[in-house]
C-alpha cells in the first residue's frame, strides 16, 4: 500500500524528471534552431552573418540541420561545379567531425562547388542565382545566358545548357542535377517561402562595372529592390573572402546595412563610405595618381581605416613611389595577412601593367615580412616561369 507521503515523493520525482527531459529537449532544439525569419533589406539582421570562406557557409547550413531549402546565391560564381563522389564523401565526413577538420584541404569546398555539395547533402532543393551581368536585360536573354553558361568554368554539359528556358524573369532549367533559375536583381520573381541567402561581396564591383557606375550606387539599387520585394530569410551569410583586399570595405558596409537598413535610405551615405568608394573607383579605373592625390588631401580624416591605408599604399606603388608604398603597408603585413593580400594585389597590378621587376620585388617583400604566405610564394614561382624580358 502506498501512503500519501510516498505518493507526493513519487510525484515530485516524476515532475523533476519531466522538467529535466523538457529542458534537455529544449536545449537540443536550440542547438539547431535557425535564426528568426527576417525580411532582408527591411528588418535588421541581428544574427552573425559574416563568413570569410564558402566552407563556413556550408558548415553553418549543415550544423543548423536545414533540409530541402531554396537558396539565393548573389554572386559572380555559380557554385555548382560537380564534385566527385570520393571527395564529396571526405567533405561530408569533415563536416560531421566539426571544426577540428576545417584545416584539411581535401575536406573543404570552394566558391566553385559549395552549392553542389549543399545539394548533394540534401540542404539545397532549388537555386536562384542572381548574377551581376546584364544578360537578363536583353530581349534575347535566353540565348545570352546559354552562351554565358557555355563559357562557365564549371563545364556544364551542352545538352543541359541548351535546355535552359526563359520564364518568369529568369532563365531556368537543371544544371549539375540541380533546379536552377538564373536571374538579375530586377528580374528575380517573388519567392514566398523563407530562403537561405549567400551573398558574395565580389558581386558588387562586378555589377558596378557592368552598369558603369560605382559600388555605392549598385548597393543602394540592391537594397531598394529588396525593399520593394523583400526576401524572407532564415539565414543570411555574407562572404568576405576573394576579390581585391582593398575592396573588403564592401562586405563591412553591407553588414552594417543588414544590421541597420535605414543607413542605405539616407540622402547621403556616410562620409567614410563615400571616400572609400571614390578612391577605389579611381584605382580601378586606372587613376592611381588621382587616387593618391585624393588620399593625401583627405586620408588623414580616417588615419586608422585599413582600406584607405591599402588604397594609398597601392596608389604609391602604381605611380612609382615604391619605397613609400611598401613602407605604408609592410607593418600591417607583419601583423595581419589581410595587408599581405593587399600587397600581392598591388604586385599583380604592377605585373599586368608590365612592371615585372617591381612586381617581383613586392612579392619578395611580402615573403620577407610573412614567409609562410602562400599567395605571394605562388606568384613568385609564376614570375620565374615567364620568359625573360628582351
Amino acid at each position: 500500500m502506498i501512503t500519501s507521503g510516498r505518493v507526493v515523493t513519487v510525484l515530485g520525482k516524476c515532475v523533476c524528471l519531466g522538467l529535466v527531459l523538457l529542458l534537455t529537449g529544449l536545449a537540443a532544439c536550440n542547438e539547431k534552431r535557425p535564426s528568426p525569419v527576417v525580411r532582408i533589406g527591411v528588418d535588421p539582421v541581428l544574427s552573425d552573418i559574416g563568413a570569410k570562406e564558402y566552407q563556413e557557409v556550408l558548415r553553418s547550413w549543415y550544423s543548423r540541420g536545414y533540409r530541402n531549402r531554396t537558396v539565393i546565391n548573389v554572386s559572380p560564381f555559380d557554385g555548382i561545379a560537380v564534385i566527385p563522389e570520393e571527395r564529396l564523401s571526405r567533405i561530408t565526413k569533415g563536416l560531421q567531425r566539426g571544426d577540428a577538420a576545417t584545416g584539411r584541404e581535401e575536406e573543404r569546398v570552394t566558391g566553385s562547388d559549395y552549392l553542389f555539395a549543399a545539394a548533394r547533402m540534401g540542404i539545397l532543393k532549388r537555386l536562384y542565382w542572381v548574377i551581376p551581368f546584364d544578360h537578363l536585360d536583353y530581349i534575347n536573354a535566353e540565348v545570352r545566358v546559354q552562351e554565358f553558361l557555355r563559357r562557365a568554368s564549371s563545364g556544364f554539359p551542352v545538352r543541359d545548357v541548351e535546355s535552359m528556358r526563359f520564364r518568369n524573369g529568369c532563365v531556368s532549367g537543371r544544371l549539375s542535377g540541380i533546379e536552377i533559375n538564373i536571374c538579375s536583381m530586377v528580374s528575380r520573381p517573388d519567392i514566398e517561402e523563407p530562403v537561405l541567402v549567400a551573398l558574395d561581396g565580389q558581386f558588387f564591383p562586378v555589377y558596378a562595372a557592368t552598369k558603369r557606375t560605382n559600388v555605392l550606387g549598385v548597393m543602394k539599387s540592391f537594397f531598394d529592390s529588396l525593399e520593394v520585394r523583400p526576401l524572407r530569410a532564415d539565414s543570411v551569410r555574407l562572404l568576405t573572402a576573394g576579390g581585391m583586399a582593398r575592396q573588403g570595405y564592401i562586405a563591412d558596409e553591407l553588414a552594417e546595412v543588414f544590421r541597420n537598413p535605414d543607413l542605405i535610405r539616407q540622402p547621403q551615405p556616410p562620409d567614410l563610405w563615400s571616400l572609400r568608394d571614390q578612391a577605389d573607383n579611381m584605382l580601378t579605373g586606372g587613376g592611381a595618381r588621382e587616387a593618391l592625390q585624393l588620399l593625401k588631401e583627405r586620408g588623414h580624416e580616417y588615419p586608422d581605416d585599413p582600406y584607405l591605408i591599402l588604397m594609398k599604399g597601392t596608389a604609391e606603388l602604381l605611380v612609382g613611389v615604391h619605397a613609400e608604398g611598401l613602407k605604408r603597408v609592410e607593418q600591417g603585413c607583419r601583423e595581419n595577412q589581410y595587408f599581405c593580400r593587399g600587397l600581392v594585389d598591388a604586385g599583380l597590378e604592377l605585373k599586368q601593367g608590365g612592371e615585372r621587376a617591381k612586381a617581383a620585388s613586392v612579392f619578395a617583400k611580402v615573403l620577407q615580412l610573412n614567409p609562410g604566405y602562400a599567395p605571394a610564394r605562388s606568384e613568385q614561382e609564376k614570375m620565374k616561369e615567364l620568359p625573360a624580358i628582351k
